[in-house]
């Protein structure tokens, strides 16, 4: 059974930069959606947006 964090965007049970990229890449649509793990959706909206990023950004940079 994987745990992830939220904010893990691609999976790999690091929450770090790829996983800011990759949401928004996905957020501008140059990176498909099934491409990204649905546990990255860290404020429950079901979709990934820029709160997402934030949310990452945040969390790298040791203030979540």
């Amino acid at each position: 059974i994987l745990v992830l964090e939220k904010g893990d965007i691609n999976a790999d049970m690091v929450v770090d930069l790829k996983d800011a990229v990759l949401s928004l890449k996905a957020m501008t649509g140059a990176e498909s959606v099934e491409n990204v793990y649905p546990f990255g959706d860290s404020n429950g909206d079901g979709r990934i947006g820029l709160e997402d990023a934030v949310f990452i950004l945040k969390k790298i940079a040791g203030m979540k």
